[in-house]
Order: C-alpha cells, then sequence, then structure tokens
C-alpha cells in the first residue's frame, strides 16, 4: 500500500473561498472508499499505486466538472 499526498487548487475563482471544491474532493475518495486524511495543506490518500494515479487524475478534473 502507498501513501498519496495531493493538492487540488483551482485558480482564477474570483473569490477567496474554496470549501465547495475541497467538500467535492472530500464526497468522491468517500464514494471511492479510499483512506484518506484531509490536512491544512493537502489532502492523503491511502491504497495500490495504480488506483492512487487513477484518483489523482479524477481529483484534478472535478473542479473542471464544477465550472
Amino acid at each position: 500500500m502507498a501513501i498519496m499526498e495531493i493538492s487540488v487548487v483551482p485558480l482564477g475563482l474570483g473569490k477567496p473561498g474554496m470549501g465547495e471544491y475541497v467538500a467535492e474532493l472530500a464526497r468522491y475518495l468517500r464514494q471511492e472508499n479510499l483512506p484518506h486524511q484531509l490536512t491544512d495543506m493537502g489532502t492523503l490518500v491511502q491504497g495500490d499505486p495504480a488506483r492512487l494515479l487513477q484518483v489523482a487524475r479524477a481529483l484534478h478534473e472535478l473542479p473542471f466538472a464544477q465550472g
């Protein structure tokens, strides 16, 4: 099992808060049933390395899906 630390920062929002984006990322990780921990600077996720790479891609695509 591997551990990945990932930070997803949507740029160009025109507002200071990112809470709605963080909430969506957390929902995705719960849905995928992956052990994770949100931290001040990013998120720690545990899993198989190949799965973690898939998750990293999905997490970076989620903010685009939100507009």
